[in-house]
């Protein structure tokens, strides 16, 4: 009523300078129709063309200037800020706008909850600071919950019950959801009361942010993935030392590796496949098949660099496959980091005789087609704990050793 009442007291003056203006040119018109009446064509075009063309635009303006901003005194601000919503293109600056808007707007107080981690939770209040009591993350559930539910609508006004609780509890007067089309980001709390046009200005906010958020994500996924194309590109290049040759003959049996552990098909882990050297490598050569679980493909890569150079170090001077296994794995929990490494150790004994040392949960072993029990013992290099797990296979056509279900070594007669 108080605002009809004011734009009623504005538009009457608005009206009479109107009226009165264009009696003043009016009156000028017939005062020069009078006076030259032989040019009274010439006068009338001319008359009109001044009045449409100059005397109303500068009427316009003049009233626009004077009555608009008494007529709608928010609206030269809401453009204000319209624009600075538009000019906001960093999360680093959302903080600081929100400072300066709540004071602008006029209220109490404003909360965002958001679920980026440089964001989180932010308060702000329009005079001074204040104990603040942080909204929990049950009380959070359940605001994202409805506002998940029902896509980008505020709450002003008429809560649902749950939700009115939460509202009475930390003395919040409406809710504004950060979206990007589809994807929930946040929200907004304000303290206190608010009204539409401060709703409406809010929610220009919200989409700007959610915009902000969205772009953010994108580059951060861009760069992630492109790092980790990187990591594995130079993983397998690295890899490529790592592995024996595609065959090798011992005897009267051939080891051959997996072509598809060489090409990286199926395969999203580095793994070391290497021989011994030394004297002992050409009539009981020892061979190692592990992988490492932990850490980033680049990062289980040059760990397995340093398993490869303890490996061939020690096979030169171990006598059995018990004491390369014992020595191996001291060497690797006393010098190196955490390891925790899945494989096999494999000799070639006299005649037709393979003995086997498996360590790590993740390793299987077929034997002409048929799957072999194993224990569960501790990775290498993870534990002083030197139990020792050796199978023997004599006389046998074929043997395959699998890690997390994927062969990589078969040996088997020629």
């Amino acid at each position: 009523m108080l605002s009809f009442l004011r734009k009623y007291k504005i538009i009457i003056p608005i009206l009479f300078i109107s009226v009165l203006y264009n009696l003043l040119w009016f009156s000028v018109f017939i005062y020069f129709l009078f006076q030259y009446p032989e040019l009274r064509v010439s006068l009338t075009l001319a008359f009109l063309l001044f009045y449409l063309l100059a005397a109303l635009p500068l009427k316009d303006w003049f009233i626009h200037s004077i009555f608009f901003k008494l007529l709608y005194p928010d609206t030269g601000n809401v453009l204000v800020k319209d624009k600075r919503i538009k000019e906001l293109t960093n999360k680093s600056d959302i903080n600081r706008l929100l400072k300066v808007l709540i004071k602008e707007l006029n209220i109490n107080g404003l909360t965002m909850i958001s679920n980026d981690k440089t964001l989180k939770q932010s308060y702000f209040y329009r005079d001074t600071e204040k104990d603040y009591t942080p909204v929990t993350q049950q009380d959070i559930e359940k605001i994202s919950i409805h506002f998940q539910q029902n896509f980008r609508k505020s709450l002003n006004g008429p809560m649902p019950d749950d939700i009115k609780v939460v509202a009475e509890k930390y003395n919040f007067g409406g809710f504004v959801p950060v979206f990007y089309k589809s994807k929930y980001f946040g929200f907004f709390a304000i303290t206190g009361g608010i009204d539409i046009k401060k709703i409406t200005i809010l929610e220009g906010l919200a989409g700007r942010i959610g915009l902000i958020m969205e772009n953010d994500a994108l580059t951060e996924s861009a760069i992630k993935n492109e790092s980790f194309k990187k990591e594995f590109t130079l993983a397998r290049q690295i890899e490529k030392f790592l592995h024996i040759k595609e065959t090798v003959e011992v005897e009267n049996y051939n080891l051959s590796v997996d072509k598809n552990i060489l090409k990286g098909v199926g395969y999203n882990f580095p793994v070391l496949i290497e021989k011994s050297k030394g004297p002992s490598s050409i009539t009981n050569p020892y061979f190692i098949f592990c992988r490492i679980s932990k850490s980033n493909p680049r990062m289980r890569t040059m760990l397995l660099f340093m398993v490869a150079g303890y490996f061939i170090t020690h096979s030169k001077n171990c006598k059995n496959l018990q004491n390369l296994f014992k020595n191996l794995n001291e060497s690797l929990f006393l010098n190196g980091p955490e390891f925790s490494i899945d494989g096999f150790l494999i000799q070639k004994m006299p005649s037709n005789h393979w003995r086997v040392n498996y360590f790590g949960k993740n390793v299987q072993i077929k034997c002409e087609g048929k799957n072999i029990d194993l224990n569960t013992p501790a990775s290498l290099g993870s534990t002083q704990d030197k139990t020792y797990n050796c199978i023997d296979f004599k006389n046998k056509n074929e043997i395959v050793f699998c890690i997390n279900q994927m062969p990589g070594i078969r040996i088997f007669k020629k």
